[in-house]
């Protein structure tokens, strides 16, 4: 897994490198490498199907299910954040503006847009992607989700709001886009105050 991570990432390490230490030995080893868990290096080394290393991979799945499916392709993702705030204005104030007396933060709304692709052809549709990628968007409850982006936003659920599949040139890709919502798990029981 080392010789591979280190071909991998090549002479030159990316500013986004995910290792935040890397030690160059004398030789020009990266002795970083050998510290790693083969788990660690299978998440440097993580591809698309072009082979391509990925910066923001993007894994999703149903609750009931027991494995994250990898999208073949990085989505862009864009996370946008809104806070109700409450004003009140204060007549004949001395001061400009208003005065906020509170405010609480909305829901993210997620976009994620992406491509799915047939890598070893060129006439062949991607019609299993679609499929289940389809079916992950009709699914009657939120979704697992695994980014980097999203997770520094603490968001490791979302639920689709709607979803668009349009035209795309080339009869081996398929093109989306995802309108998210994202979903926090909430304890909504109350337990009773017994000690009256």
């Amino acid at each position: 897994m080392e010789n591979i991570a280190l071909r991998t990432i090549g002479p030159v390490l990316p500013p986004y490198f995910p290792v935040s230490k890397v030690f160059v030995s004398p030789n020009g080893q990266y002795t970083e490498f050998e510290s790693l868990s083969d788990e660690q290096l299978t998440e440097t080394i993580r591809a698309n199907a072009l082979g391509i290393p990925m910066v923001q991979p993007l894994e999703i799945k149903k609750p009931d299910e027991p494995d994250f499916w990898l999208l073949p392709l990085e989505p862009l993702i864009t996370i946008k954040g809104k806070n109700f705030i409450v004003k009140r204005n204060v007549i004949k104030k001395k001061h400009r503006g208003s005065i906020k007396e509170y405010w609480s933060q909305d829901d993210y709304s997620i976009d994620i847009n992406g491509m799915l692709i047939t890598p070893d052809s060129d006439d062949i549709y991607p019609e299993d992607d679609v499929r289940r990628l389809r079916e992950l968007c009709e699914a009657q409850t939120a979704l697992e989700i695994k980014s980097p982006l999203l997770n520094i936003f603490d968001v490791f659920r979302v639920v689709v709001e709607y979803f668009d599949f349009y035209s795309t040139k080339g009869a081996n890709t398929q093109a989306y886009t995802l309108k998210c919502t994202s979903d926090d798990l909430y304890d909504l029981l109350i337990e009773p105050d017994i000690s009256n």
